[in-house]
């Protein structure tokens, strides 16, 4: 995770999509040197609503200190209405990992005809993990014995691969264990619980950082801080909005991989 300076102008009338790839933090907003006289108002739109972050005017309040942060599934834009300038100064925070995964599949190609038929086999590939990830939050009963293997479900391969291979019992609804958390709306059950108490997401500078694995005792807890995670990450996969679904499989994947290291690590000292 890296931090890096972030800061923009907007003028009356003009406004700035916060979809950033990281975590935006605005942390100030400030009139030009010479501003003219009259009232500025800095608003922020998001989902149909309109919020009013501060207002500015000369000789009165010229510079106005702020604490709000942004990611990109708020869908926000910040909007300047008024007389003068605004300049805009904060932070700007970003996983490396991420953004590099991003950037290798945002990569452009030449349209060759072999492309273009490789493109439609990895269409009909994509369709079938998309089917097979929604099946990841079927409800059903656990039927494993093991617990990591249960919680892990059949659909992860043993390979470092990022495609899920086809499995021989595909056609069991209920063959993918705790994963089909139970009801991934039970608010009273998930609220004040966040992906980032997890190791799933980064923290956020100004709030304090909880990491709920380093409090872990017993295999009890384990499993319970297992269960609240994947309720989480299933909300945003039963969400209906195609950014948080996104999102969530990729939240999913994580989580997967952070089983899947401890039921190899619980192996190796079984062994010992």
């Amino acid at each position: 995770m890296s931090v890096k300076f972030w800061g923009c102008t907007l003028n009356p009338g003009e406004s700035f999509p916060m979809q950033t790839p990281g975590i935006l933090e605005i942390r100030q907003a400030s009139l030009p040197e010479t501003p003219e006289k009259g009232k500025t108002i800095i608003k922020v739109k998001s989902k149909g609503h309109a919020f009013t972050l501060c207002t500015l005017d000369r000789n009165l309040v010229e510079c106005q200190s702020l604490s709000h942060t942004f990611i990109a599934e708020d869908k926000a834009t910040l909007v300047v209405e008024g007389v003068n300038p605004v300049h805009f100064t904060g932070s700007m925070i970003v996983d490396p990992d991420a953004s590099s995964s991003e950037e290798e599949d945002d990569m452009d190609y030449l349209p060759t005809q072999a492309n273009e038929d490789q493109d439609m086999d990895e269409d009909e590939e994509d369709e079938e993990d998309e089917e097979d990830e929604e099946r990841e939050t079927i409800t059903g009963q656990p039927r494993y014995a093991n617990y990591l293997s249960d919680l892990l479900g059949p659909d992860l391969p043993d390979e470092d691969d990022d495609d899920y291979e086809d499995m021989d019992d595909d056609d069991e609804a209920d063959g993918f264990g705790t994963m089909a958390f139970r009801d991934p709306t039970d608010n009273e059950f998930l609220g004040g619980f966040e992906l980032r108490h997890f190791n799933l997401a980064p923290n956020i500078p100004g709030y304090e950082a909880v990491n709920l694995r380093q409090q872990e005792k017993d295999a009890e807890d384990t499993q319970l801080h297992d269960s609240i995670a994947t309720g989480l990450v299933n909300a945003l996969l039963n969400s209906g909005d195609d950014f948080q679904i996104e999102k969530g499989r990729g939240f999913l994947k994580r989580l997967k991989e952070q089983l899947r290291k401890r039921k190899r690590t619980q192996e190796q000292q079984n062994e010992d």
